[in-house]
């Protein structure tokens, strides 16, 4: 007995569209939707992690930064970061998706920038410490009369610190200097001096 097939299926058309490879739509001549490359561009990182380096092995999570369209393309950037003890400003990466599919440019922008609290609140303590302890000695040698103590404690100076922008705290009277280096904060912070008494110097 011949088969001519006519009664054969064509598998393809059962196949569900959300079940069709993101890199594939072009040749139908479909276009991608905005919601289709940002699944293509999550999907992308997941599964081709060398351009990290140094966090290739790491657990990371991926965010949305922001996603802006053209005629013919789609140019997403994605924000990663560390999943765990991560503190500090997130790495940014940018892809260049076709309307028609596929990933056309990828490139890393900006990497993680951890920040590390330890050692500059150490040094901030040290200082106000320090120039307490200094003070106090000055006061209690008698080469500061007793009756200039009230008048310095009371001098509290402040600063305001913003993210990638360096700072410096200086006391009045220059005996005091912290400098805070850019990107020490990830958020709108102050930083006060104030001379400690004896009574307050450990």
């Amino acid at each position: 007995m011949i088969h001519d097939g006519s009664d054969m299926v064509n598998d393809t058309d059962h196949i569900d569209d959300e079940e069709r490879d993101l890199d594939s739509v072009g040749q139908e001549g479909v276009r991608l939707t905005l919601d289709q490359v940002l699944t293509l561009a999550f999907q992308y990182v997941r599964n081709n992690r060398e351009i990290y380096g140094r966090y290739a092995d790491i657990d990371l999570v991926w965010a949305l930064e922001r996603a802006d369209e053209t005629e013919d393309y789609y140019d997403v950037r994605l924000s990663y970061r560390p999943v765990r003890n991560f503190r500090g400003r997130p790495g940014v990466e940018q892809f260049i998706i076709p309307k028609s599919g596929g990933v056309e440019f990828r490139q890393i922008i900006n990497e993680p920038h951890p920040v590390r609290w330890s050692p500059l609140l150490l040094s901030v303590m040290g200082s106000l410490l320090l120039a307490g302890v200094a003070l106090g000695g000055l006061f209690a040698a008698g080469v500061l009369p007793p009756g200039q103590s009230s008048t310095f404690t009371a001098e509290q100076i402040g600063v305001e610190l913003t993210p990638d922008v360096p700072g410096r705290l200086e006391s009045p009277n220059g005996s005091v200097v912290v400098k805070i280096p850019a990107e020490a904060v990830t958020a709108s912070s102050q930083i006060k001096y104030r001379a400690l008494t004896l009574a307050e110097i450990p």
